[in-house]
C-alpha cells in the first residue's frame, strides 16, 4: 500500500516541479531589457523572459535574450547624407581669405554709394585680415582675425568684407554657409546707445555679373565669444536684382564673403549724435566656416 502512495505522488511532484521552472521563465525581463536611445551598435539583453524589446533609436541596435523569445531589434536611425563642399578651419594658414571689400556712409552724403565706396578704399588699406594661430572655435589652434580702424570722425556707418573667391564657377544649390565669429572688441559706437555692430555671411554669382545675396544680418551678442552666423542659400535674405549683368544663380558661386558692420545710427559728426560719439576700433575673429548639403 506504501509503494502505491509513493508511486501515484511521483507525478504530482513532477508537475509541481515543471510549475515551478516555467514561472521563472514568464517574466517580463530585467533592466537591461531597455535598448538606449540614439547610441550607435547599441544592445539590449533580457536575461530572462519571453519576450524584450529595444527602444527605438540605436543604429543597427541588436537584442538578445539569454533565455525566452529573442527581442525584436531596435529602430536604425537616420543618419545624415549631407556633403561638406567646403571646410575652412585656418588651421594651416588663412587657406585664401583676404580682404574683399570696405565702404563708409559720410555724414554729408549717406546715401552716396559711389562715395561711401571711395571712402572705403582708405578704409580697406588701413584694415589687417590674416591668420592667427592662437587658438580658436573649439581652442584648436588656427583662425582668421580681422582688426579695422573706424577712426574716421565724420562716419555714420561702416563696413568690411573678408572672404575667397572660388577658382571656377560652383554649384552650391540646396547648400547651407555656416560660420563661428567672435567679437573681441570694437565695432561699436562709443557715447551713443552701445549697440554693437554685427555680420551676414554672403556669396555672388556669376560668371560676370557678380550678382550678390546674403543671409540674415545679426548683430554681436557680446564680446569674446563666439557667435554662428547662417546662410541658406536656397532662402536668401537679400538678393540684389537691380543688377544689369544679370540674376542671382546659385550654380554659379563665385565669390564667398563676410560683411562686417559697426551699427547704422547716428555717428559722429551727426548733429544727432550723443556728445562724445566715437566709432571704436574693432577686431573680429573667424573660424569653422563650413558648406554643406
Amino acid at each position: 500500500m506504501k509503494l502505491s502512495i509513493q508511486l501515484l505522488a511521483l507525478p504530482l511532484v513532477a508537475g509541481l516541479a515543471l510549475g515551478s521552472i516555467a514561472a521563472c521563465g514568464s517574466g517580463s525581463g530585467n533592466a537591461d531589457a531597455t535598448g538606449g536611445s540614439g547610441n550607435e551598435g547599441g544592445s539590449t539583453s533580457a536575461a530572462g523572459g519571453s519576450t524584450a524589446s529595444s527602444s527605438t533609436g540605436g543604429i543597427g541596435g541588436a537584442s538578445t535574450s539569454n533565455s525566452g523569445t529573442t527581442a525584436a531589434g531596435g529602430t536604425a536611425a537616420t543618419t545624415s547624407t549631407k556633403t561638406t563642399l567646403h571646410s575652412w578651419d585656418f588651421s594651416d594658414g588663412a587657406q585664401k581669405w583676404t580682404k574683399l571689400y570696405a565702404k563708409q556712409y559720410d555724414m554729408t552724403a549717406i546715401t552716396d554709394e559711389d562715395k561711401a565706396t571711395a571712402l572705403g578704399v582708405t578704409l580697406l588699406a588701413d584694415t589687417t585680415a590674416d591668420y592667427n594661430a592662437g587658438p580658436g572655435y573649439g581652442l584648436i589652434n588656427g583662425f582668421f582675425s580681422l582688426s579695422c580702424p573706424l577712426s574716421a570722425t565724420q562716419m555714420r556707418f561702416q563696413e568690411i568684407d573678408v572672404g575667397l573667391n572660388m577658382t571656377v564657377p560652383e554649384d552650391w544649390t540646396g547648400a547651407t554657409v555656416s560660420c563661428q565669429l567672435r567679437l573681441v572688441g570694437g565695432f561699436q559706437m562709443a557715447g551713443a546707445n552701445g549697440n554693437y555692430g554685427g555680420a551676414k555671411l554672403y556669396i555672388k554669382t556669376g560668371p560676370d555679373a557678380w550678382v550678390y545675396a546674403s543671409g540674415p544680418y545679426a548683430a554681436f551678442s557680446t564680446t569674446g565669444s563666439w557667435q554662428q552666423f547662417d546662410f541658406e542659400i536656397d532662402n536668401p535674405y537679400f538678393t540684389d536684382v537691380s543688377n544689369p549683368k544679370g540674376t542671382f544663380d546659385a550654380t554659379k558661386v563665385i565669390q564667398f564673403g563676410i560683411g562686417m558692420s559697426t551699427p547704422d545710427e547716428p555717428g559722429p559728426g551727426s548733429a544727432s549724435a550723443p556728445a562724445g560719439a566715437v566709432l571704436t576700433p574693432g577686431k573680429i575673429d573667424i573660424d569653422s566656416c563650413v558648406v554643406t548639403r
